[in-house]
């Protein structure tokens, strides 16, 4: 029976994707070509990121905070698997500002697979994602308004969608929850330099559970300056996790 069932959700999942072909055909992020998100001739312009220290920026082979900077309430680190240029940079705005989530879906499959090919590199990260007690969560977004009609598409968090992937990934019972919640209006973060990112976010998050998980990992899509994943980190810190990795698709170089 279980077979069977598994077979039927492979059958209907395939049946899902050739009617999504149909009625929204698929298009390359980078040079429009119809059947893929990324063609074979794109995916040559595609940068694997540099790990690094996610405070101080320097460079980390398993994205391992540095001892040097790391305290109690910071990142304990940092995994993005794409520079956020090229082809990576259309497919991530693209998906953002048209929501569009099975491309998104396709894109974290993508990551996962990278990560799980590089496994030396990324061990430290696999080994706390497959830990048993490490919860996912991820970086929140201002409340949105429902749909004023039938036709309209509920927006959703991104982040919160690839948190969602990430946990599937690894094993079916890890869970995805929702910790912070944003309080505070803030200035879109690429309009501002360095300093006036860190402003703007000091204080824009809020833990929304008493109890929080002991380890965790913190969902973004693309990592810039860092100044929203560290504000984050440190408000689930103060709260009471003890360690806390953050992750993201891309990362700005």
């Amino acid at each position: 029976m279980v077979m069977i069932s598994a077979f039927k959700n492979i059958r209907w999942e395939k049946v899902g994707e050739e009617i999504l072909d149909i009625f929204f055909p698929r298009f390359c992020f980078g040079c429009k070509k119809e059947g893929v998100y990324i063609c074979k001739d794109c995916e040559l312009f595609l940068t694997e990121n540099n790990l690094v220290c996610p405070i101080c920026g320097e460079p980390s082979y398993s994205g391992k905070t540095d001892p040097d900077c790391s305290t109690k309430y910071t990142l304990d680190g940092l995994v993005s698997v794409w520079d956020y240029e090229a082809v990576i940079k259309k497919a991530i705005v693209s998906i953002k500002a048209e929501n569009h989530y099975h491309a998104a879906e396709k894109l974290i499959e993508r990551a996962l697979a990278n990560i799980i090919l590089e496994q030396s590199r990324f061990v430290d990260f696999l080994e706390f994602l497959l830990d048993e007690g490490v919860e996912i969560t991820f970086v929140p977004a201002h409340k949105k308004g429902k749909p004023s009609n039938l036709y309209q598409i509920e927006e959703k968090n991104h982040a919160e969608e690839i948190a969602k992937k990430l946990a599937n990934m690894p094993k079916k019972n890890k869970e995805v929850v929702s910790l912070l919640e944003k309080v505070k209006e803030t200035k879109k973060q690429s309009d501002l330099n360095r300093e006036e990112r860190l402003k703007n976010v000091k204080d824009a998050f809020e833990v929304k559970r008493e109890k929080l998980p002991e380890k965790l990992i913190l969902v973004d899509d693309v990592f810039t300056t860092g100044a929203t994943m560290r504000e984050c980190a440190n408000k689930l810190k103060r709260g009471g996790v003890k360690k806390v990795w953050g992750f993201t698709l891309a990362r700005t170089v």
